[in-house]
């Protein structure tokens, strides 16, 4: 049971680093737009 339980806490810290880059990658795309968005006003 405990090496499953390793498995799974490493599997969660994978995928949080995971969703990290996503939210960095997302936020990233946001400014670019947000900025386009702006200089066009």
């Amino acid at each position: 049971m405990g090496v499953l339980r390793e498995e799974t806490e490493t599997l969660k810290k994978l995928k949080e680093k995971y969703l990290k880059k996503q939210q960095e990658k997302n936020k990233k795309n946001l400014a670019k737009k947000g900025v386009l968005i702006t200089s066009c006003k």
